[in-house]
């Protein structure tokens, strides 16, 4: 599983599989819960408050003195494996209207914390209508595209099992989508999330997303794109195992994208043939994932050619609980956060000094400090960069 740092467009094609990245965009109201408010000095050189700063500094020594997992990984000093951040997605085979945007770039995000999701984001998603200004490069039918009550339904359950582990505030929008002009800016701000649903395009890509907010205000009409979804429960019988079992796996891959995971085979240490574009440094990639939704199949082994990645159909537990300890919840002992930690190989010690960072994080429950969340991140990330592992 792996997160990085970018602004670029993922496609899902048909017989292959995603790996995972992390991205941020703005807007707000989760709420964790209150805890004792207290005010903290802080520092006049860096901004951040004086407590947090030797919290981070304790955290960094209790990392520095624990042991970790023993799981076999790939030399670091392999020119193969050159460390690079997650944030090439899959490039698109649609063209977005007039003025068009290069996708074929290999964009980064210095900050690259900031290409999360914020915790207090309110992030509103929407379905088109075939008659919006939703104009494609392909012919299509409107009854492959309008968003039925079913293939709503689908997107919806899909949704629900990451919302179930990680503590973002999706929101559908009550804006009526076919009187917007996505043409327009303002308009394309009003609905961060943006589906249109149709037949597989050309290539064979089964959907896309468009990753970060600066690429999902940038991409006119839709920013996340669903094929090959049947428009009912009845019209579904008039389509096999296999291909219905591709519908929902895209499903799940291109939600992670939205979340901010990127394609586990263009990790910086799969040992898949797939070639990696060298762009500057990973946000946080952990140990090559064969389990992860974010990966495609049918991808040659370097090391056994004849072997290649297989079909995954749901989210792993890696995938889960790097999202975990990258959104956390609360600071507490009993939840998801602190859990993820422990099954990422976290000692106790060290997961405690995390929970007093989040307890200073969430003091005041309508002003989260993003500083110290995205401080965390960081020391999280470049942890597992360092001893990169999977989940347990």
């Amino acid at each position: 599983m792996y997160i990085i740092f970018p602004s670029n467009l993922l496609i899902h094609n048909a017989p292959r599989r995603f790996f995972v990245f992390l991205v941020i965009a703005t807007t707000g109201s989760l709420k964790p819960p209150g805890i004792k408010r207290h005010r903290s000095p802080v520092d006049a050189t860096t901004g951040v408050p004086e407590d947090t700063e030797a919290a981070s500094a304790k955290l960094t020594q209790a990392l520095a003195k624990q042991e970790y997992p023993n799981q076999s990984v790939v030399p670091r000093d392999d020119s193969n494996y050159v460390l690079l951040p997650a944030d090439t997605w899959c490039g698109t085979f649609e063209s977005p209207a007039e003025p068009e945007t290069d996708f074929t770039i290999n964009a980064y995000i210095p900050d690259r914390t900031r290409h999360l999701w914020r915790l207090d984001d309110v992030i509103t998603y929407g379905f088109m209508p075939y008659e919006t200004k939703y104009h494609r490069n392909i012919p299509d039918k409107a009854e492959r595209c309008d968003p039925t009550d079913y293939r709503k339904d689908a997107f919806k359950a899909a949704l629900k099992v990451y919302l179930d582990n990680v503590p973002l505030n999706f929101q559908e929008t009550h804006e009526d989508m076919s009187k917007l002009d996505f043409s327009k800016p303002e308009d394309r701000k009003k609905v961060n999330i943006r589906i249109a649903f149709g037949w597989p395009v050309q290539g064979g890509a089964w959907g896309w997303t468009s990753g970060g907010e600066a690429l999902r205000c940038a991409q006119q009409f839709a920013s996340l794109f669903l094929g090959g979804l049947p428009s009912s429960a009845e019209d579904a019988k008039d389509f096999n195992k296999e291909w219905l079992a591709e519908v929902k796996r895209t499903i799940y891959h291109e939600i992670g994208h939205a979340f901010g995971l990127d394609h586990e085979h263009e990790s910086p240490l799969s040992p898949t043939s797939n070639k990696l574009d060298p762009v500057t440094a990973t946000m946080v990639a952990t140990l090559f994932d064969e389990k992860s939704i974010m990966l495609y199949s049918g991808i040659p082994y370097k090391a056994d050619p004849k072997k290649v990645t297989k079909d995954t159909l749901f989210p792993s537990h890696t995938d889960f609980v790097l999202l975990m300890l990258m959104y956390p919840d609360v600071a507490e002992p009993s939840g998801a956060f602190a859990h993820a930690a422990k099954s990422m190989g976290f000692n106790q010690d060290s997961i405690d000094v995390m929970l007093g960072m989040l307890k200073e994080a969430f003091e005041d429950p309508t002003a989260i400090k993003h500083n110290i969340i995205d401080n965390l991140r960081k020391i999280i990330a470049d942890n597992i960069n360092e001893h990169a592992r999977l989940a347990v």
